[in-house]
């Protein structure tokens, strides 16, 4: 099945692309006079609606299989960043690169991480970290590269080819995405489990749901603010632009360690350390907001931003099994999806409310730790791994 993780790990790479959104952005708002926030609205809409297209995606997979869910996933990202080369305007952004884009790339993504951990049942948690360790890479090959080109082929230049690439890459690479098909008592595979609907009405489904809201809400919070805290503490643009790069790296690590952590200490407690890790990172950028900490911190936090991202496949199999992961693991990730609406939101309007930082990153230290109780809470209910997924009289009695 190596075939199966290097094809996914590449096709995430190449899903990778978005980062190159915040190059272009600079371009779009010269190009037609928006504000920031008005450019930055078609990539908040992808970052949404491919959440909810990892639910649609994971359902279709089940049926479609891996390949066939990868395959029509990117064509239809490719096709939404062609289009949206093409339609210069605002709405012909939203509906190209947000919407049409963004619901190829949930299909692609889910795919490419549930084929993995279908494909290495044992190790599922590094498999699930290597893969969404290439589309973190994304970040320091696509960003870059749309920089350098910029100038010669304009924003628009750069959407299209990019579309193009991954319009014929990824239906390729998708032919080697497969994972192998689960049998009713192939215990090895894990092959039983719930099915979406018997999932969604269990109490543990929604604590895992609503323990995730929490904790990505506040990663992303982070994630969208960092850069202009550090501008108020003093560090120059130059060097508060490297936050983000610094927060990538503790990312990529942090999908690869913990996901292999999690095979041998399990998921929950690798989930519990890192919402622990992120509310007292909150409360260290207010108490010592010195530019080498907030630096320092900035690695911690992607660290722990890693360690959800990876896990949330991995946590979704381990409860409630594998048959029909793509499924349950994609309407899971639409906390991700909320939580990219609510944190960055919930963020600047508390940042201006108070006049500045304090009380936004004191609040998402509570978030976190309320997140971490309701991990420890799971945990103490449930073992930390599965010989077999727990049946439905098994979950958090009433």
């Amino acid at each position: 099945m190596t075939v199966t993780l290097v094809t996914a790990a590449v096709a995430m790479f190449l899903l990778g692309s978005i980062y190159a959104y915040g190059v272009l952005l600079p371009a779009l708002m010269t190009a037609f006079g928006w504000e920031r926030s008005t450019a930055a609205l078609p990539h908040a809409v992808l970052l949404f609606v491919y959440a909810v297209g990892m639910g649609i995606g994971g359902i279709l997979e089940h049926r479609l299989r891996p390949s066939g869910s990868a395959a029509a996933g990117g064509f239809l990202f490719g096709a939404g960043l062609i289009l949206a080369s093409w339609l210069h305007s605002l709405t012909g952004l939203v509906l190209a690169y947000g919407v049409l884009a963004g619901i190829g790339f949930g299909f692609a993504y889910v795919s490419c991480v549930t084929a993995s951990m279908r494909s290495y049942p044992t190790r599922r948690g590094l498999a699930a970290g290597v893969v969404v360790g290439a589309f973190g890479l994304g970040a320091f090959v696509w960003a870059p590269l749309a920089q350098h080109f910029l100038p010669r082929l304009g924003w628009d230049g750069i959407m299209l080819r990019y579309g193009l690439a991954v319009l014929v890459l990824i239906p390729l690479l998708a032919l080697g995405i497969r994972a192998p098909k689960l049998a009713e008592g192939d215990n090895h595979l894990h092959a039983g489990g719930l099915t979406l609907a018997e999932a969604l009405r269990t109490p543990l489904f929604w604590l895992i749901f609503t323990a995730y809201l929490l904790a990505t809400s506040v990663g992303l919070l982070l994630l969208a603010h960092l850069v202009n805290f550090g501008l108020g503490q003093g560090i120059p643009a130059t060097r508060a632009a490297w936050l983000l790069s610094v927060m990538s790296i503790g990312s990529g690590a942090g999908r690869v360690v913990m996901g292999w952590l999690s095979d041998r200490i399990g998921r929950l407690p690798c989930l519990v350390v890192a919402s622990v890790l992120e509310a007292v990172l909150l409360i260290g950028l207010v108490a010592i907001p010195l530019p080498a900490v907030i630096f320092i911190i900035a690695g911690l936090a992607g660290f722990a931003f890693g360690t959800w991202l990876t896990l949330y496949g991995p946590t979704s199999t381990d409860l409630f099994g594998l048959r029909y992961a793509g499924a349950i693991y994609g309407v899971l990730y639409l906390s991700y999806g909320l939580g990219g609406l609510l944190g960055p939101t919930l963020g600047g309007a508390l940042a201006d409310r108070y006049g500045g930082y304090r009380t936004p990153f004191l609040a998402g230290a509570v978030l976190c730790a309320l997140a971490a109780l309701i991990f420890l809470y799971v945990l103490y209910l449930h073992p930390r791994f599965y010989a077999h997924p727990p049946a439905l009289d098994e979950e958090i009695p009433e």
